[in-house]
């Protein structure tokens, strides 16, 4: 049994190379019909990276709702030129 391809999901980091990998699966979904859909994952400033829970950080949600906020309007952005 040959299955159709109907959807294909591309994690964007916002890297050169995402973008082309992006432009690959929307290339790929033209031609076998599929829609594409995005992924970004923000990380949480407090839970990965150098900071420490011992670290204190003023604004910690002012930080995190500005990089989902930054993150949705590059994705849009993304998805309006794809």
């Amino acid at each position: 049994m040959i299955r159709k391809i109907a959807t294909i999901l591309v994690a964007v980091d916002f890297s050169p190379t995402s973008d082309v990998a992006l432009e690959y699966a929307t290339t790929l979904a033209g031609r076998v019909g599929a829609t594409v859909h995005l992924l970004h994952v923000v990380e949480n400033p407090l839970a990965a990276g150098p900071l420490s829970p011992e670290v204190y950080i003023v604004a910690t949600p002012f930080v995190r709702n500005r990089l989902i906020d930054e993150a949705a309007a590059r994705l849009a952005r993304l998805v309006g030129s794809a």
